[in-house]
């Protein structure tokens, strides 16, 4: 396979983004056995039940174009991301970066966060020179919302982390105060009388 790749530096203009990246390209079309390219699809006919071929109501004959690569299915460009993403991985663990690259989206890697438009280099020049566009300002409402999820989870697992530290704090032994005592030895005082109160008694009644 042959491929081209083109390096897109950092922004350097003020209020640039900087985005370095790579982008990668590669033809659909085969090489044969004498490096020459090849038909990127070939004409599957249809067929009848005799194995002839179907015309339509034109009188041509009726086929499906199929591809003579995998190179452009989704299949096999999710497999491409996947193998380069741990071939980067491999690489910043090499060199001790703190960094990592993912090749699934937000949603399937359990990130609640909403992706950003592509803005494109016109829309980064008009950005640049300081008019509003309409994907500009959608990718800075998503990235105002994004921060504000990522603050409200947060204090929603600070409250739960102070409601458990709270729970834990209530469930300790604490010392007796001046008024546990005095209502333990009190209670156990009458206790003990009532225990000490005959088990038969006389009572007078009065005559009439």
């Amino acid at each position: 396979m042959i491929v081209d790749y083109a390096l897109h530096a950092p922004d350097k203009e003020p209020g640039g983004i900087p985005n370095p990246h790579i982008h990668i390209m590669c033809p659909i079309r085969p090489l044969d056995e004498n490096g020459k390219w090849g038909a990127k699809q070939h004409r599957a006919y249809a067929l009848d039940d005799s194995g002839n071929r179907i015309r339509d109501e034109n009188g041509n004959y009726v086929f499906n174009a199929v591809p003579t690569t995998d190179w452009g299915k989704p299949d096999t460009l999710e497999e491409w991301r996947r193998v380069w993403a741990e071939m980067c991985n491999a690489k910043f663990e090499e060199k001790e970066l703190a960094c990592h690259i993912d090749n699934r989206s937000y949603e399937r890697q359990g990130i609640d966060q909403i992706p950003t438009k592509h803005e494109g280099p016109t829309v980064r020049a008009m950005e640049a020179k300081g008019i509003k566009t309409e994907k500009g300002e959608l990718n800075r409402w998503i990235r105002a919302t994004n921060k504000l999820i990522r603050e409200t989870k947060q204090r929603i697992v600070t409250l739960f982390t102070l409601l458990k530290e709270v729970k834990a704090e209530l469930t300790k032994p604490k010392e007796p105060t001046l008024i546990d005592l005095l209502n333990t030895g009190f209670t156990e005082r009458n206790a003990a009388a009532w225990m000490q109160w005959p088990a038969t008694q006389t009572f007078l009644v009065p005559a009439n």
